[in-house]
């Protein structure tokens, strides 16, 4: 995909726009999202392509108020308003979980559900769409916290001894 853009996944190591000290200059993380949403819509690519920039937006940086993502990258999501650009964002925040060992019920899930409701929270001001991005991501652990406990609660009846309920 950034083969169209003239990159390979390889040589984007940041978010274009940011400086060597990491600062994102927010004009041209604009301008190279406008520039290569053009260029992958030509390709017929633009689907697929607003998911890839979402998902590396995901790996910003918090900003100097500690708002995540950083004010930069807020309001180039905010000024495209893209739903290929969230659900990229989304599945790039997701997965970033990586491997992990699953406790007993949601209790896990619950927590980052919190977490991403209340950065949601902090956001919606400001940046609304991005609120409601984040508020989708929070509302993904909401609902696997569920299964979780529901997986939780079929296992302990399994093992429990027919006759003792």
């Amino acid at each position: 995909m950034y083969s169209i853009l003239g990159v390979s996944s390889y040589q984007i190591k940041r978010i274009p726009g940011t400086d060597e000290n990491g600062h994102i200059d927010k004009e041209a993380l604009v301008s190279w999202i406008e520039q290569a949403r053009q260029l992958l819509h030509k390709h017929a690519r633009g689907t697929i392509g607003d998911q890839y920039i979402g998902q590396l937006l995901a790996k910003a940086p918090e900003g100097e108020s500690g708002m995540w993502p950083c004010e930069a990258v807020c309001e180039a999501i905010e000024k495209t308003a893209s739903s290929g650009i969230g659900q990229g964002f989304s599945k790039s925040v997701y997965n970033s979980r990586g491997l992990h060992w699953l406790g007993k019920g949601g209790e896990q899930e619950r927590e980052l559900a919190l977490k991403y409701d209340n950065l949601a929270d902090r956001l919606y001001h400001d940046y609304p769409y991005v609120a409601v991005v984040v508020k989708e991501i929070a509302k993904s652990y909401t609902y696997e916290a569920k299964c979780r406990d529901t997986e939780a609660g079929t296992e302990k009846r399994l093992r429990t001894p027919v006759g003792s309920w």
